[in-house]
C-alpha cells in the first residue's frame, strides 16, 4: 500500500507546545502508512529539536534565509514557498501550524494540487503590539480559511480567534487538545523523594509554573497569587 505523503509546516523547531505536539504525534503514528516532512523557516539558528523531530522519522527542510520581518522579506518568502511547492508538489496533506501570516503555505499547495489542506491554530493572538502587523494579520485571517479544507484548534478559544466565532458555533473546526504521553508523568514516590532530597526541599511546600513569558500563560495573575502564598511558611518557587 503506497503511504499517504504528509507535510507539517511550523515557523521553527524551538522548543515549545507546537513542537513538543508535532514530535510526540510522530513517535506514534504509523510509518507503514504515513510518510512525515516537516518544512520550516529559517532564522540562522539550528535548533536542538530538529534532532527530535529527525529521530522520531520525519525529514526537514527549512527555507533557507527566510524569516519574516519586513514586506520585502514576505516578497522572499512568497518565491520561496512557491519554488517548495514546484519541487516538492506530491503530497497528500498539508497541515500548518501557524497563524494566517503564513496562509501562502496553504495556497500553493492548492495550486500543487493537494487536495487536503489543514489549518491548525495554536494561539490566541498575534503576540506582537504592532498594530499595523495585527491588522494585517486579521485580514489575512480570510485567505487562511479561503484556501484550507480543514479548519483544528487545540481550544475552543483558540478556534474563535483565528477561524471565528460563527465557525467555531457551526461546527467547522474540530478541536483537538494537545494529548500527551501520560506514561512518563505517572507518580513515583523514589522519584519523588530522590530529586527534593537533591534539591534541599524535602520539608518544603514547592510551587511550579513552566510556561514562555507571553500574555496568554497569564503570568500578572500568577504573581499576585504567589505573593498571597509566600505570606504561608515553608513555601518554595
Amino acid at each position: 500500500m503506497e503511504k499517504v505523503k504528509v507535510l507539517l509546516f511550523v515557523d521553527r523547531m524551538r522548543t515549545g507546545g507546537i513542537q513538543i505536539l508535532l514530535v510526540n504525534l510522530l513517535k506514534v503514528f504509523d510509518k507503514k502508512k504515513y510518510s512525515f516532512d516537516v518544512l520550516m523557516l529559517d532564522d540562522g539558528t539550528d535548533y536542538p529539536m530538529e534532532k527530535d523531530i529527525i529521530e522520531a522519522g520525519a525529514s526537514i527542510y527549512k527555507l533557507k534565509g527566510i524569516w519574516i520581518n519586513t514586506p520585502i522579506d514576505y516578497i522572499k518568502y512568497k518565491k520561496a514557498v512557491s519554488a517548495f511547492f514546484n519541487e516538492h508538489h506530491d503530497y497528500d496533506v498539508v497541515h500548518m501550524h501557524s497563524s494566517s501570516k503564513n496562509f501562502l503555505i496553504l495556497k500553493y499547495a492548492k495550486e500543487y494540487g493537494v487536495s487536503i489542506r489543514i489549518a491548525h491554530s495554536h494561539n490566541t493572538d498575534f503576540q506582537t503590539h504592532n498594530r499595523l502587523k495585527i491588522i494585517i494579520g486579521d485580514a489575512l485571517k480570510k485567505q487562511l480559511i479561503k484556501y484550507s479544507t480543514d479548519c483544528l484548534a487545540c481550544s475552543k478559544i483558540a478556534g474563535e480567534w483565528l477561524f471565528g466565532e460563527k465557525m467555531v458555533e457551526d461546527g467547522r473546526v474540530l478541536v483537538i487538545k494537545n494529548g500527551i504521553d501520560i506514561e512518563k508523568y505517572q507518580y513515583n514516590q523514589k522519584v519523588r523523594d530522590d530529586k527534593r532530597e537533591e534539591l534541599g526541599i524535602s520539608d518544603k511546600l514547592v510551587i511550579g509554573n513552566i510556561g514562555r513569558f507571553v500574555r496568554q500563560k497569564n503570568h500578572d495573575f500568577l504573581i499576585d497569587i504567589f505573593s498571597e502564598i509566600k505570606k504561608l511558611s515553608q513555601i518554595r518557587f
